[in-house]
């Protein structure tokens, strides 16, 4: 155990969950939630909410995505995951609409898990860091619903154009430049798009003809000003 919480050390008060804790208090929650770090391989799954809907994950290293399988075999993208992102806090409070859904791995990856209710109830320790871990919690909640709600206006964008350069925006208010990494496969963007991959292509393509952006591999940058505007 001792081992283990010396690599939890690493850059995790960085993370918004720790946000405002001190490195010693961090230490006293690692030893009453005793996390588990597991590593993944490219492609293999994570944590399937609906078998683990208590569960709660930060990622440690690597990239991984929030999948959605339908009923009719159609996969959609929900969100994707760098280091430091958070990801389950929403099914911890509604864990009904957990089924079907898979954080699957886009690199090798290492992932800290914890339950849930470590979170939610303090532990006899009484660890007074804890109130602020429920504040950063909470408002974590807060933002999701944020992000949803920016998920939704993209989605009800009509084109596929359109819904390239809402998402394009979003991506270059989120990273702060006009020169996006896209954080993720563009085969992957298509299904978080929800469009047909060929079709997103040529709609790129299209794009950088006009010179309205230049993509070079995984980054696009955003050369027509007017794009912030119309969005």
């Amino acid at each position: 155990m001792q081992m283990q919480q010396k690599e939890i050390k690493m850059n995790f008060s960085d993370n918004f969950l720790f946000e405002n804790i001190k490195d010693g208090d961090f230490q006293k929650m690692m030893c009453c939630f005793t996390p588990k770090i597991e590593n993944f391989k490219k492609n293999q799954i994570v944590c399937d909410f609906g078998k683990n809907p208590g569960i709660v994950g930060i990622i440690r290293e690597g990239t991984a995505i929030t999948v959605r399988n339908g009923i009719n075999g159609n996969r959609t993208i929900l969100e994707s995951l760098e280091e430091g992102d958070i990801f389950g806090e929403a099914f911890t409070v509604c864990d009904k609409l957990s089924d079907g859904i898979f954080v699957i791995c886009e690199e090798d990856c290492q992932v800290m898990f914890m339950d849930y209710r470590n979170i939610l109830h303090r532990c006899s320790s009484g660890c007074q860091a804890h109130n602020r871990l429920l504040e950063n919690f909470f408002y974590m909640l807060a933002r999701r619903s944020v992000m949803l709600s920016r998920r939704v206006e993209l989605l009800s964008r009509r084109t596929i154009r359109d819904k390239i350069l809402c998402y394009l925006s979003m991506e270059s208010c989120s990273q702060k430049t006009r020169k996006i990494r896209l954080p993720m496969s563009l085969s992957n963007l298509s299904d978080y798009l929800c469009v047909d991959r060929s079709a997103m292509m040529r709609e790129i393509k299209k794009l950088n003809d006009e010179g309205i952006i230049k993509s070079e591999k995984k980054f696009i940058t955003i050369l027509d000003n007017s794009i912030d505007e119309d969005i």
